[in-house]
């Protein structure tokens, strides 16, 4: 049998057309078939119901008209509907091919037939005229016999030389390739990302049941828009000309919303950021200790000395203050942090958390602090696949995921050694970059241990990029512990160093950072 492209008929094909593809698909296995085949050089177009190549008989070109065919001095019709003149057509058709085929270095070299086809009428005995013999009409009795029709016009050519498969599919290659496009995940990513602005801006109608709460705890998992509702409510409030302190628990969220906030005239500071700030503006001293009283100093005794500060220092309050990350934030702080609000009674005080993120196992006791609970449902940040795997650490599935985009599949590569993770790593971002188009400063490196601690860490220089500890830093891969990278995103993570000592509350919190790719180095 023949072979035919495309295999499925074109919606376009009428019930004629398609009564002539069944008879051409019966012809011998030596001919290939184009249907409905559109020719376009430049600004022109034009199609050709059928092309048939034959390598060692030539081509022909086939326009079908079913119906009632009539012609006269006004022009042709079919079915009593005016048509323009077939053989103009597809000498037009043929014509443009040539010249197509000569712009990509494939000149004709073999002799073309034609042939109208007319699948309606059995045959006629009326003079058609000089320009259309009757040996160039195939009528509806002729059509089971087509390939000996074919075969005698060309033979009356005389024998030419065959042409190779090398050069029929050259000649396929330039009128019909075939291809396949796939999208980059940078084409990706920029799909992914508008519904994720639309789920984001839905989410902000969670304001409006809110806006006029005085102390809140909003409450959600990894991705579901907390901090972006932070940023949105500390915007507001700043244009109704309040106070408004942005808290973080860590120094790379603290840069991360300086970033953003950068000229909004909110202020923003990592808790004991703000311990320094205010201790040293009153006069009092800041002494890191050794390592021996680390603990008690950071977790207690700042908050401690942030209060007597702020019995000096009675101006500096603030009308609305913000927690993010407020699971990680102990309870000497809370206390403190209450203290900076400027009337405790009607003063904001928003705290946004994760409790599946407690990495630090500290108590729940927001519930003091009179805040009233709300929570989010809707994930606005991960695809659902890399959410799905997040949130399995932590024994939940919940569905959260109607609009979201579902991403690709989250992949797990077994490294037999720490070392190894170096040369997988330059593998996976030499496809990312090269292959899938995105950017180096779209990618964090996340570790499972303290960055310096981490054996890429030690051997950054073999890597084939450069690395930063500045999230964002142009031509530079963003490298960071899980625990630092908390309460931030990237498109794309590579989470590494992660074995079984590492615990379901940091693998969590790891790969939930990820918004549209993710790669787990898993070493056995």
């Amino acid at each position: 049998m023949a072979k035919i492209y495309p295999p499925i008929p074109n919606e376009a094909a009428d019930e004629y057309e398609l009564e002539v593809r069944n008879y051409l698909s019966k012809l011998s296995n030596n001919w290939q078939i184009l249907h409905r085949q559109r020719i376009i050089s430049g600004k022109r177009e034009k199609e050709i119901d059928f092309i048939l190549i034959n390598p060692e008989k030539g081509w022909i070109c086939l326009e079908v008209k079913g119906g009632a065919i009539s012609r006269n001095e006004k022009g042709w019709r079919q079915s009593e509907k005016d048509i323009d003149d077939p053989i103009e057509k597809m000498q037009k058709a043929r014509s443009l091919m040539y010249e197509l085929l000569e712009k990509k270095g494939h000149p004709i070299t073999r002799f073309w037939g034609w042939h109208l086809v007319f699948p309606s009428i059995g045959s006629t005995n009326s003079n058609l005229g000089a320009d259309l013999p009757k040996d160039k009409i195939i009528f509806s009795n002729q059509l089971p016999y087509m390939e000996e029709i074919f075969e005698t016009q060309l033979r009356i050519h005389g024998k030419l030389p065959s042409l190779s498969q090398n050069s029929v599919n050259s000649f396929l290659n330039i009128i019909s390739p075939e291809f396949n496009l796939y999208p980059t995940l940078k084409d990706t990513i920029n799909r992914e990302e508008k519904i994720f602005i639309s789920l984001t801006q839905e989410q902000q109608e969670a304001l409006e049941q809110l806006k006029e709460q005085r102390k809140v705890l909003i409450s959600g998992r990894a991705g579901t828009g907390k901090t972006i509702l932070a940023l949105e409510f500390a915007r507001k409030k700043i244009q109704e000309r309040k106070k408004v302190l942005y808290l973080c628990f860590n120094r790379a969220l603290t840069e991360d919303i300086e970033q953003k906030t950068f000229g909004a005239g909110i202020e923003v500071f990592n808790f004991h950021g703000l311990c320094k700030y205010f201790i040293t503006k009153t006069g009092g001293r800041w002494k890191e200790p050794k390592d021996r009283y680390k603990d008690k100093f950071w977790n207690i005794e700042t908050a401690n000395l942030l209060s007597e500060a702020l019995t000096k220092e009675k101006e500096k309050r603030w009308d609305v203050i913000l927690v993010d990350e407020a699971q990680d934030f102990r309870k000497e702080w809370w206390i403190s942090i209450m203290d900076c609000l400027k009337h405790p009674s009607e003063s904001f005080c928003w705290a946004f958390a994760d409790p599946k993120q407690n990495i630090y196992q500290l108590d729940n006791y927001l519930g003091e602090f009179d805040l009233r609970p709300f929570r989010l449902l809707k994930n606005c940040r991960n695809t659902e696949k890399i959410a799905k795997t997040a949130y399995e650490y932590v024994g939940e599935t919940p569905n959260m995921f109607v609009h979201s985009p579902k991403g690709e599949e989250v992949k797990v590569k077994i490294i037999k050694n720490e070392s190894d993770q170096v040369a997988e790593i330059n593998n996976i971002v030499r496809k990312l970059t090269e292959k899938e188009k995105v950017k180096l400063n779209s990618i964090a490196i996340l570790t499972a241990k303290s960055a310096t601690k981490s054996i890429l860490w030690s051997q950054r220089y073999k890597l084939d990029f450069n690395i930063s500890t500045k999230k964002g830093e142009e031509h530079k891969i963003f490298f960071s512990s899980i625990k630092r990278f908390k309460g931030l995103d990237s498109d794309i993570v590579i989470l590494a160093d992660v074995n079984d000592s590492v615990s379901e509350l940091e693998l969590y919190t790891g790969t939930s950072r990820a918004k549209h790719k993710l790669f787990i180095l898993k070493t056995i």
